[in-house]
């Protein structure tokens, strides 16, 4: 890539983000949407994206978003190693705060 590229990099990250968001948006119920290493995959790919960025410090702002999934599907892996209640309780108990949007069911 060149050293223009830093639009192309960001929507590249977003949407390796949107991919673990995607996953991780049940979590509060237990669910895992998706495939765990395509993920992790993601995420890596999006690290990679940020690291080698001419520009690196025009990125740095999704890291933590980047560090928050990473977080988030590490718990999610030990959890499911010994998956004892469901992962909200797990998380309180291991004294963790995660952030979940609001889901809305219809029913017709």
């Amino acid at each position: 890539m060149c050293p223009e590229d830093i639009p192309v990099r960001k929507m590249l990250i977003q949407s390796d983000l949107s991919c673990a968001e995607h996953a991780t948006h049940h979590l509060d119920e237990t669910v895992f949407l998706g495939n765990v290493d395509a993920v992790i995959a993601a995420l890596a790919h999006a690290k990679e994206l940020i690291t080698n960025a001419p520009e690196a410090e025009a990125l740095a702002h999704l890291t933590s978003e980047v560090h928050y999934f990473d977080t988030l599907i590490a718990d999610w892996i030990t959890y499911t190693k010994d998956p004892t209640g469901s992962f909200l309780e797990w998380c309180e108990k291991q004294g963790r705060k995660y952030s979940y949007p609001i889901k809305i069911y219809y029913n017709r």
